[in-house]
């Protein structure tokens, strides 16, 4: 595997070879061994050498076990170490396991690799624990839910309002941090409303908002016993596609818990397509030998193409952080599906990455629905050259008929920001607007006629905020005419109160 994935990033390489250093570093996961490795191979193609072999190290620093780096930086397996490529030649070894294992352990560097291969176990798992900045510790309001989603019965009402009430997008920034301190303490062994958070935000299309809480929720899992709890653990890895949750759901395979086992064992099937009938450990534990050092994108692009309707959007949702432009036409297809559970987080997918409802529901006639398809689908072939993908939105706007904005103030760029699909660039987003206070008023008036329906919600909810006023009716998701009539209201206030300029009158 490790050779066809050589062979991958080869061709590969000229698809990427004409872009900048400073797109392809944009373009890099920093937490994934294989992104960093292209981003090196991309320095090494173009005689950047000193940055190449520093990409190549961290390739190795985030996985020991990396062979195409480890092979950049001169170096080979010998027995069951990586040495100097040199000093093995020159000891002789390589050809003897027995005697090549000892001279590496005088020449290597210690860095041992799995047997045949072998990927790593759950236990041998390390996830990074690191608690993320809580933007305002002051506010309790949340406290109350976080304490019910990680500790009230999974099935209550209890929980069903605590969970709704912390994924609430004004909720979910101070919410997050709080329940990753509460799945790090070593007495939690709760799953369950962690969960059901995590599978809510799936729901509404916000898949990146729910990955900073994996390696928490991982991390409670492991010292869960009950059964119930990692069932709702199991639905949650269904939902997320995340190729690091493999080994636990292996682990989990292996539950005493009967229910625990056959639950692991169809997500398990799920993620890796093998058949769910008699499917063993030995069966998933040989397919991530065999997968584990594949890109994540390879993976969940053959996860795309699952005949199950919720396995394939599942994929679509991941791979939007990917940029992955196949995902566009499956999602749209899903929108002609007779799943209606389909129909609706494909809508909610189509209208994260274009900013605008599409007005297609479940329940609509197949008619009425089949031609709102069409016209999304149209939509779709007319921009996909031009389509930019909601994080980058706030960097350059290509909608179609969208005036080009010569100049524009800073905070304009942060509103633009607050419709972004990872939670850390519109939380940073709301951040830098609350501190601009009544500052930021003639932004957020400018983003109520934003093309991009999240944005035009967030910026009258921080209106409302940041000026304490909450008598001006604004419907984000109303027609132009009616919205434009919310505009003309903030901006007449805003102008009275001095906070803004006067719009310039028609010629």
């Amino acid at each position: 595997m490790r050779h066809l994935l050589c062979l991958t990033l080869a061709l590969c390489a000229a698809g990427y070879a004409a872009e900048s250093f400073e797109d392809m570093e944009k373009a890099t996961d920093f937490k994934d061994a294989d992104s960093v490795y292209m981003l090196g191979d991309w320095c090494r193609k173009n005689n950047q050498h000193v940055r190449a072999n520093k990409y190549f190290a961290q390739v190795i620093r985030i996985d020991p076990n990396h062979a195409p780096a480890r092979t950049a930086m001169g170096q080979v397996l010998v027995g069951s170490k990586w040495v100097n490529a040199e000093v093995a030649k020159k000891a002789g070894v390589g050809s003897k396991p027995a005697a090549a294992t000892a001279a590496a352990a005088a020449a290597g560097d210690g860095s041992e690799t799995g047997a045949g291969g072998k990927a790593i176990t759950a236990a041998e798992q390390k996830w990074d624990l690191s608690l993320p900045a809580d933007p305002e510790p002051a506010n309790t309001f949340v406290n109350p839910f976080v304490h019910s989603v990680l500790f009230a019965a999974s099935d209550s009402r209890e929980m069903d309002e605590a969970v709704n009430t912390v994924v609430l997008p004004d909720n979910w920034n101070k919410a997050m941090p709080r329940l990753a301190k509460g799945l790090a303490d070593p007495a939690m062994s709760r799953v369950g409303g962690v969960s059901q958070v995590l599978v809510k935000l799936l729901d509404q299309g916000r898949r990146s908002e729910a990955a900073p809480l994996i390696p928490f929720m991982v991390t409670a899992a492991r010292r869960c016993p009950e059964a119930g709890e990692l069932g709702y653990f199991l639905m949650a890895c269904d939902r997320l596609r995340d190729k690091r949750l493999v080994p636990v759901i292996i682990a989990l395979m292996g539950s005493k818990d009967a229910d625990v086992a056959e639950q692991a064992g169809r997500v398990a099937a799920s993620f890796t397509g093998l058949n769910p009938d008699g499917i063993t450990v030995a069966a998933v534990q040989a397919w991530w030998n065999r997968n584990h050092n594949r890109q994540e994108r390879d993976i969940l692009k053959e996860q795309l193409k699952n005949a199950d309707p919720m396995v394939s959007l599942a994929a679509a949702q991941s791979l939007i952080t990917h940029k992955e432009a196949a995902l566009v036409p499956v999602v749209i297809d899903h929108l002609r599906s007779g799943d209606k559970r389909a129909v609706a987080l494909a809508n909610q997918l189509m209208t994260n990455l274009t900013g605008q409802d599409w007005g297609i529901t479940p329940e609509m006639g197949q008619d009425e629905r089949a031609a709102k398809v069409k016209i999304v689908a149209t939509w779709w072939n007319d921009n996909r050259e031009r389509f930019v993908w909601p994080q980058d939105a706030g960097e350059k706007a290509k909608n179609p008929g969208q005036p080009e904005v010569k100049a524009r103030e800073p905070l304009d760029e942060e509103v633009d920001r607050l419709g972004a699909p990872e939670g850390a660039v519109s939380n940073k987003a709301v951040a830098a607007v609350l501190a601009k206070g009544k500052g930021a008023v003639p932004a957020l008036v400018r983003g109520l006629s934003s093309e991009n329906r999240i944005v035009r919600r967030r910026s009258a909810e921080l209106l409302a905020r940041v000026t304490g006023k909450n008598d001006i009716a604004f419907d984000p998701a109303a027609d132009q005419d009616a919205r434009q009539k919310g505009v003309d209201a903030w901006t007449a206030w805003a102008v009275k109160e001095n906070l803004m300029a006067p719009p310039p009158k028609d010629e």
